[in-house]
């Protein structure tokens, strides 16, 4: 975390959201073992996930880490911090380019 640390300070930090609010991801995610490809900015409370939509999701791999931390796992996900709430964004793999679209037609990709 160290290295992002020296790349994004305060003033050039992307989201709304301060660096260590709390945000939904996977033990699998954060041990390496899955790249996160799909995002949800919830619209009701304005949370993030970062999940991984091929491996799904069981709520006994559920974490809540800082959002600083799960940028850290993949600088690439700093692409999405526009996201507005409501949306999602999903990606084919690490490093593609994202497709966003409005939550209600997450099911349809």
């Amino acid at each position: 975390m160290a290295g992002l640390a020296a790349v994004m300070t305060n003033d050039n930090w992307p989201f709304d959201e301060p660096r260590n609010v709390a945000v939904i991801t996977t033990r699998r995610i954060m041990g390496g073992e899955h790249s996160v490809d799909h995002v949800v900015h919830d619209e009701d409370d304005g949370a993030w996930q970062f999940l991984n939509w091929e491996a799904g999701f069981e709520m006994k791999e559920a974490m809540l880490v800082g959002l600083e931390e799960v940028i850290a796992t993949d600088k690439s996900l700093l692409q999405i911090s526009d996201l507005p709430p409501g949306w999602f964004a999903r990606r084919q793999r690490k490093g593609g380019p994202w497709r966003k679209a409005m939550s209600d037609s997450c099911d349809n990709p």
